[in-house]
């Protein structure tokens, strides 16, 4: 049996481990900038949005970032952010969309887990609708580092504190996919999850060579 002075000590001994990691120079995977990322996905084109203000990247601590619009053939329309992170200093998290949205004035309504097949995997995200005022908007969005693709924020902590002790290394990446909602029927929200998922199964396999790749099911929930 496993004694509680053994788990103090097991914990005491990680805890010391990621200390020293996340002090020490990390190890930074090469990776292509985000402004390589293909403006042309299949149906979908893509165009710029507005530069994000420089004291917001400070507060946000991102290395590099992608913030786009996309806007398919058949004029359906969603927007991509991603914030790349090449090392995360401790006490340092990448900031959840369910915190940072509220302070732009978007509350959520529900959030939920949503699964996709990407390629033959499986992969798990975080689903949300928000609302601002009568707009309403479809989001999904997940963490993505060390070949993983994680939905939970907690769980992203995790798996961040096991790869700073284990590999010696905290880059990861937040990817954000927001669509609209057409209007408050059951029928328009199923269409915009429909949009965003057709549109997150074409972007997380090009995404691989710029923040990681996709892992199997043993790591996506």
């Amino acid at each position: 049996m496993i004694t509680r002075a053994a788990v103090v000590a097991a914990v005491m001994l990680c805890g010391a481990g990621y200390v020293h990691s996340a002090t020490s120079a990390s190890q930074v995977p090469t990776h292509e900038p985000l402004a390589t990322f293909p403006i042309a996905l299949e149906e979908w084109t893509g165009r710029e949005e507005w530069p994000i203000e420089a004291r917001v990247l400070h507060v946000l601590g991102v290395d590099d970032y992608l913030n786009r619009a996309y806007r398919a053939s058949d004029g359906s329309t969603a927007t991509l952010y991603v914030g790349y992170f090449a090392q995360q200093a401790v006490g340092d998290n990448i900031h959840s969309p369910m915190k940072c949205l509220p302070g732009a004035g978007w509350e959520p309504q529900h959030a939920e887990r949503l699964r996709l097949a990407v390629e033959g995997r499986d992969i798990v995200v975080a689903r949300v609708v928000i609302a601002k005022g009568l707009e309403r908007m479809l989001v999904l969005y997940w963490y993505q580092s060390r070949e993983r693709v994680i939905a939970g924020d907690y769980l992203a902590k995790v798996y961040k504190f096991i790869d700073a002790v284990t590999l010696n290394r905290t880059d990861g990446a937040l990817v954000r996919i927001i669509t609209p909602i057409a209007d408050e029927s059951a029928g328009a929200e199923r269409n915009a999850e429909a949009r965003a998922s057709r549109f997150a199964r074409i972007v997380l396999p090009v995404l691989t060579p710029h923040i990681g790749g996709i892992a199997p099911r043993g790591g996506s929930s």
